[in-house]
């Protein structure tokens, strides 16, 4: 399911003269003009040498002349790129002009809006603005962090049911990608220890502090929803999504007593992060155990085929909950900080756990957290695997494979999504499912 986000409101800046470029124009960003018409007067303009004085106003003016069709529908979809790049224009043009620290964030709120309306590959377009806008992030990492408070784990989990077996544990060290992909790529999920070992978040992201000021005023997607539907989130009619900035999210969510009383409740969920603050990306590193199977190479030409990994943040307070739903990829998920519970089903006890259908139907009718058996009664019978997912670890979770996450201490993690594209049908006259591409 893609959440549409909303657009914040931008107003044109004041537009000072500009003598000469006196930052190069990124490669990206000229190839990315040349491809929209209606974006051909700003390619000329950002072609010319020396580039022309009122460029700012230019880039503002292209930008503001796509807001109307945003607003409907039918042309969304065509412009939402044609603004993204005339807004990473107005970054530019701001930064040639002056590096003072308000320009920085007027440029960088620029970027924000161009990803957020028109999707992450816009960051990678817009990196080396971003580089050159972000504020130097001085601030130490305490010698002491303090204790990651608890949120208890409900006692109906992680009990001596029949259906329920450990997620192993496995030495990473031990593996080569081939091996852990010959193994351990099966229709089970595994756990990794020691394979994030060196990333420098492990540390570092324990700490709020460091987080804000890396990227505090950077905007962000929030997911919000009421408090007493925590526990279905996205699928509920609570749920919406916010933007704000990264620093008033953990302000207002990350209270003490986990989110205070507040009656809303906040998740900053399966957001491509680390393509908007490649900063924060310098912390982690993508795993070597991202390898292709046979199924994804064999894959037709049509299919979607993640070769390199989509990378998604998942930063959220204690009791953030992902409903029992499956991913169409490949998936490994790296808890930096704190500790999750995590429930998952073979893809074989698809038609025990009553898929949705329609737009939802990678999500599941059940709701583990409610219990209603004699609703689900197929539920009760699937067996499953469970774990608590440790700051450190990596939990490999298969392609289609069900599975349910519970936050429970504010914690981040981030998720490697690769391979074939694929989604489960239920096969004609029947009650089993297959996975097609």
């Amino acid at each position: 399911m893609e959440p549409s986000s909303k657009r914040a409101k931008v107003s044109a800046p004041a537009t000072p003269a500009i003598a000469a470029s006196a930052i190069p124009v990124p490669e990206a960003l000229l190839a990315a003009l040349s491809t929209y018409p209606t974006l051909h007067a700003l390619h000329t303009a950002f072609t010319t040498v020396p580039l022309p004085p009122n460029l700012l106003s230019l880039a503002t003016a292209a930008r503001e002349a796509t807001f109307p069709h945003l607003q409907a529908p039918v042309t969304a979809q065509q412009y939402n790129p044609i603004y993204a790049c005339a807004s990473i224009c107005v970054a530019f043009a701001t930064l040639n002009i002056s590096m003072a620290r308000e320009d920085k964030a007027k440029a960088l709120r620029a970027v924000d809006l161009a990803v957020l309306r028109a999707g992450a590959g816009w960051g990678a377009v817009a990196e080396p603005l971003v580089r050159l806008a972000s504020i130097a992030n001085d601030t130490p990492v305490p010698s002491q962090l303090p204790p990651i408070p608890s949120h208890p784990l409900p006692p109906s989990y992680l009990t001596n049911t029949p259906h329920a077996t450990p997620i192993p544990r496995i030495d990473a060290r031990s593996l080569t990608p081939a091996s852990f992909r010959d193994l351990y790529m099966t229709s089970s999920p595994v756990i990794l220890a020691h394979a994030i070992a060196h990333w420098p978040a492990l540390r570092k992201w324990r700490d709020l502090d460091y987080l804000k000021a890396a990227a505090g005023d950077r905007l962000v997607p929030v997911e919000t929803y009421d408090k007493k539907d925590a526990a279905q989130t996205y699928l509920t009619e609570s749920w919406q999504q916010e933007v704000m900035s990264l620093g008033e999210y953990i302000a207002d969510f990350f209270k003490p007593g986990e989110q205070g009383e507040s009656d809303r409740r906040g998740y900053l969920a399966q957001h491509q992060l680390f393509d908007q603050i490649p900063t924060l990306r310098d912390d982690i590193a993508t795993p070597a155990f991202c390898v292709p199977t046979a199924e994804d190479t064999n894959a037709p030409s049509a299919c979607e085929n993640a070769a390199t990994p989509i990378v998604s943040a998942w930063l959220g307070p204690g009791g953030t909950v992902s409903p029992l739903h499956n991913d169409p990829y490949h998936n490994l998920l790296a808890q930096v900080v704190g500790r999750k519970y995590v429930r998952v089903y073979e893809v074989c006890e698809t038609a025990r756990l009553y898929p949705r259908e329609g737009p939802l139907c990678n999500n599941s009718l059940v709701n583990l957290d409610d219990g209603d058996w004699e609703k689900f009664p197929r539920a009760k019978e699937a067996p499953f695997s469970q774990c608590v997912l440790e700051a450190g670890e990596v939990l490999y979770i298969p392609k289609l494979a069900w599975h349910y996450v519970r936050g429970l201490e504010p914690s981040f993690s981030v998720s490697f999504w690769w391979g074939a594209k694929m989604a489960l049908a239920k096969k004609a006259g029947e009650d089993n499912y297959s996975a097609v591409y």
